[in-house]
């Protein structure tokens, strides 16, 4: 699974810098300090932000349900 993350993760990082963020958007999530340890331990593993991975662990989230929130403007 970490190699599959890995390389979704990557590709998910080519295709952020082609759609870039807006500055001025911010959303907030609550999540379990368990969670947050599990995020934490997982975005050491793979090298990227936490931002970073929720982010692509949003995106793949919506994708799920047929939606491109990078193009959904």
């Amino acid at each position: 699974m970490s190699k599959i993350l890995r390389e979704d993760l990557s590709d998910f990082q080519i295709r952020e810098k082609s759609f870039p963020w807006a500055a001025e958007i911010q959303v907030g999530a609550r999540i379990t300090q368990p969670m947050k340890a599990r995020l934490t331990k997982l975005t050491v593993a793979q090298g990227v932000s936490e931002s970073q991975l929720i982010r692509f662990l949003l995106m793949k989230g919506l994708s799920e349900y047929d939606i491109d929130a990078l193009k959904a403007s």
